[in-house]
């Protein structure tokens, strides 16, 4: 870590502007820190000491304190005084650049054009109006989108707007969703795209006169012209194959060999599955759900469960050939709860004494999902796996994994190949799942070595969940799992989710973060979206931005509830976004403060994200580290000037901590001085 200034001598730190009338030239002479004052012509200037003793002092390892406990500290102060000062008045959405609330401050959101910080939140809400001041500010363009985000009970949820069969009026060119940044002209017949500027005709039944300030006089009667977020029901046109899909399933896929059996996790999932039944996802306000269940398990075969309610008591199919797996049954495995309660009781009963006695340890896996996709296949509907697996698939079968545990690897350069994939096949398993729209959430119980790096493509690609617990007993690790499985078979999904973001011209999403697939190069696809999701867009500049016209984002996402209606979001930042849809505006600027300013809040977790996807390229970044490192000067090299009896025994006057200045100490006995900007 990087050596601050000891924690007794600055008693805070306050995040104001870019530039300061401060020197922030710091070293340390023993345990008192010594901080440059501000001075006629002087310059702003941010060094940092990377030593193992000082240069300048005696050496003293208790006059530095690690950055990490400096910069805890400072994050607690900075989210205490958040609370504080905004979590008492409503954020409203409508102030261009506003910079919301941390996501820690409990805050309510006043939707007044552009989309509530919970659905859209931004690195920064002021934008560099080029690239090369992109470039020299150094602040990532980024939003981060969560399109089933939880509302608080104080929040009203967005509102649904049905268009009826024309379906959601939009840009003939770009085919934006209309939101309240688009402009009406020529007496309300024809409106301007606010994200490309074509002009289009406004069909008669949306008609409406406009007041004296150019705006419709209904405006604030229609959700889709006066709030950041909303939904609309799709029309078929919208849906896969222009037909509107079939109630979801949820498939319970269990895991009954030796393991499983043993550690109890067979007895207690069944126990919790007979009450967990009567909290599946429901559609608004219907008095049951419609999504239906079905039932698998499965060692080095699978067995299917006929549990149709004329039946008196359940039966099992065994498919033994898992090189070919098909669903032996369609009528019967996919049931409505309520209509076979006694049926699935009963099955759930039996289960763990069938398989009691077992002494088969081998598992599969690929076959597992590939028998949950055809059954929701030719069922002609998406769903969710739940699948409940204890150890490595070292069986015969398709997706057949060998243990690569080998301890010798590490700190090697071959160690970054226990974190990928064994086999391509599971990706392609993934990418059906997609097309199906078939959603993956696994619950790993390893005692040993079992390749989570594989075994979690799946759920990663098709927007699933993997939750492990390591050595499970049952009467140890319940009240976790139990707590686990129950939130995850409750929350709201949206089941072969579809999201596009679009920009304004000047700007462009470039990159993309998070458990989706993309079979191209603007369609973020997931099989599940629950509100624990989230996406990260990365935007580049393509163009010069207008300062008066600011930037916008609007993303739309299409998916399916968990009953037969098939809705979009739309959510607006003039930022926009929707099927839901969501909008939202951004300011463009000249000035660098300003875009420090409103970037603070969401650099960190921007590059946190960034950190772990590409942290497979940082090993290859440190080789080369290592090797310039080693042609750099030593502290005996130090400037005359850093030696400056004034600037070392100057008395503190500057306690401001500059976020974002790039630093990176090269070495343990280097002074590096990394930025220097002449007062203006």
């Amino acid at each position: 870590p990087y050596p601050v200034p000891c924690s007794s001598s600055v008693e805070s730190f306050q995040v104001d502007s870019f530039l300061h009338d401060y020197c922030c030239l710091f070293s340390c002479s023993g345990s008192e820190c010594i901080w440059g004052e501000e001075g006629e012509g002087m310059f702003l200037c941010c060094a940092l000491a990377c030593l193992s003793h000082d240069p300048l002092g005696p050496s003293d390892s208790s006059s530095f304190c690690h950055l990490t406990h400096f910069t805890s500290s400072l994050k607690i102060q900075v989210i205490e005084d958040d609370r504080n000062n905004r979590g008492s008045e409503p954020f409203v959405t409508g102030v261009r650049g506003q910079v919301p609330p941390l996501v820690t401050t409990n805050f309510l959101v006043k939707d007044q054009g552009n989309a509530s910080p919970r659905y859209i939140r931004c690195t920064s809400y002021n934008i560099p109006c080029t690239s090369d001041m992109a470039k020299q500010a150094q602040v990532p363009l980024a939003a981060v989108i969560k399109p089933l985000a939880r509302l608080p009970p104080e929040e009203a949820s967005p509102y649904v707007v049905d268009h009826g069969e024309s379906g959601p009026l939009r840009c003939n060119r770009c085919k934006a969703y209309m939101c309240p940044f688009m402009q009406f002209v020529e007496g309300g017949r024809r409106f301007q795209c606010c994200f490309c500027s074509c002009v289009n005709d406004v069909p008669p039944q949306y008609f409406q006169h406009l007041d004296h300030t150019g705006k419709r006089v209904d405006a604030y009667d229609r959700p889709e012209l006066s709030l950041g977020s909303y939904e609309f029901l799709a029309t078929v046109d919208y849906c896969k194959n222009n037909k509107f899909p079939s109630p979801p399933a949820f498939i319970f896929m269990i895991d009954v060999s030796y393991n499983a059996i043993r550690t109890g996790l067979v007895r207690l999932l069944c126990e919790e599955l007979k009450s967990l039944l009567d909290f599946l996802p429901r559609e608004g306000g219907a008095e049951e759900s419609a999504v239906r269940v079905g039932f698998v398990t499965y060692n080095k075969v699978l067995h299917f469960y006929n549990v149709k309610s004329s039946l008196a008591q359940p039966q099992m199919m065994v498919v033994s050939d898992v090189a070919d797996v098909f669903v032996p049954l369609l009528d019967g495995f996919l049931v409505n709860v309520n209509e076979s309660r006694a049926v699935i009781t009963s099955l759930l009963d039996q289960i763990p004494e069938m398989f009691a006695d077992t002494r088969e340890t081998e598992t599969v896996f690929a076959p597992v999902i590939q028998a949950g996709m055809e059954a929701l296949k030719a069922a002609e509907c998406a769903g969710k796996l739940f699948l409940f697996h204890t150890s490595l698939p070292i069986a015969e079968a398709p997706g057949k994994l060998k243990n690569r545990d080998d301890r010798k690897l590490i700190n090697t350069d071959k160690e970054k190949t226990l974190f990928q994939p064994q086999t391509g096949a599971y990706q392609t398993l993934a990418k059906e799942c997609v097309a199906q729209g078939c959603c993956v959430d696994l619950f790993l119980f390893p005692n040993q070595y079992v390749d989570v790096a594989t075994l979690s493509v799946v759920p990663q690609l098709t927007g699933g969940s993997v939750y492990k617990y390591a050595c499970f007993q049952a009467e140890n690790d319940q009240e976790r799992f139990l707590s686990d499985l129950r939130r995850d078979v409750q929350k709201v999904v949206g089941f072969d989710a579809v999201m596009r973001v679009r920009t304004s011209t000047g700007i462009r999403a470039v990159d993309f973060f998070g458990a989706f697939y993309m079979s191209n190069t603007t369609d973020v696809e997931l099989a599940g979206l629950d509100g624990d999701k989230t996406v990260t867009v990365e935007f580049k500049h393509d163009d010069r931005l207008n300062e008066e016209s600011g930037a916008l984002l609007q993303v739309a996402g299409q998916r399916q509830g968990p009953g037969r209606k098939c809705g979009m979001s739309v959510s607006g930042y003039k930022k926009a976004a929707g099927k839901r849809v969501r909008s939202g505006e951004r300011v463009a600027g000249f000035k660098l403060a300003p875009i420090w300013d409103a970037g603070a809040a969401g650099q960190g977790l921007f590059f946190n994200f960034i950190l772990f996807e590409r942290q497979l390229q940082r090993g290859r970044e440190r080789e080369r580290e290592r090797e310039r490192e080693k042609e750099l000067p030593s502290a005996a090299s130090l400037p005359n000037w850093l030696q400056w009896p004034e600037l070392c025994q100057s008395k503190a006057r500057s306690q401001e901590l500059l976020l974002g200045l790039q630093h990176r100490c090269r070495g343990p006995t280097t002074w590096a001085i990394f930025h220097c900007f002449p007062r203006p």
